[in-house]
């Protein structure tokens, strides 16, 4: 399944978007595009710090899939499924974000 990170798109358009646009992840043609481009990003989209080194090197071991950002707190919350994804989208996010993109 492809990534689908919003971040990596962001970093491929060079700008920090809440929620990007269905046109934006359809139409973004870089390989940093993980909508469009299976896998991994083509490389870094930025420096990491030793924790994320120590994360990656010893990553937990759960069953996500999926994450969203609480829009007031920046908390993130993680789910396995996806209706667990998408409630948690309908309460984090606020609902003018979540019609921006609809």
């Amino acid at each position: 399944m492809p990534l689908q990170s919003d971040i990596t798109v962001d970093y491929a358009l060079g700008e920090k978007n809440a929620v990007l646009t269905t046109e934006q992840v359809q139409t973004t043609d870089s390989p940093y595009n993980t909508y469009l481009n299976l896998g991994l990003p083509y490389g870094p989209i930025c420096s990491p710090g030793l924790a994320s080194i120590d994360a990656a090197l010893n990553p937990n071991q759960t069953d996500y899939l999926y994450f969203v950002a609480d829009m007031s707190t920046g908390k993130l919350h993680f789910n396995s499924t996806l209706q667990g994804h998408e409630q948690d989208v309908a309460t984090y996010m606020s609902d003018e974000i979540v019609n921006s993109v609809q």
